[in-house]
């Protein structure tokens, strides 16, 4: 989290791989949990990678998304601004309604709702 920002920072909870984005100002730490995505290419990889009956439980969720993406340790430190790396954060010109809540599974929270989605997607890990 203290990384050059657009980097990669990938860590272990519960024996899953967790997927964060390090995004932050000069000087300060922070980043972003992805802890879900709505799969659009690559879906028999991700099925083979995560065999589920349900499209929509196959990434989910922070662990299941980084199994169905094969996401391990050797993703640590990627930068997502290369164009060459495994995992890429683009610009895009979609219309998407947006909305935030609460984190998910933190009891004591900070005021400002930090998990932000898109309002009405299935792919939720959590309904909000």
């Amino acid at each position: 989290m203290w990384c050059t920002p657009g980097k990669l920072f990938i860590y272990n909870v519960h024996q899953y791989w967790l997927l964060n984005i390090v995004a932050h100002e000069v000087g300060k730490v922070g980043g972003i949990l992805i802890r879900a995505l709505e799969p659009v290419e690559g879906l028999d990889l991700m099925k083979r990678n995560r065999p589920v009956e349900k499209i929509g439980e196959l990434t989910s969720g922070p662990g299941k998304l980084a199994l169905a993406l094969g996401i391990d340790k050797s993703f640590n430190g990627l930068k997502t601004t290369d164009f060459c790396s495994k995992i890429n954060v683009i610009e895009n010109d979609f219309e998407l309604e947006m909305a935030s809540s609460n984190r998910i599974g933190v009891t004591l929270d900070l005021q400002e709702k930090l998990r932000f989605y898109v309002l009405g997607n299935r792919f939720l890990s959590r309904a909000h």
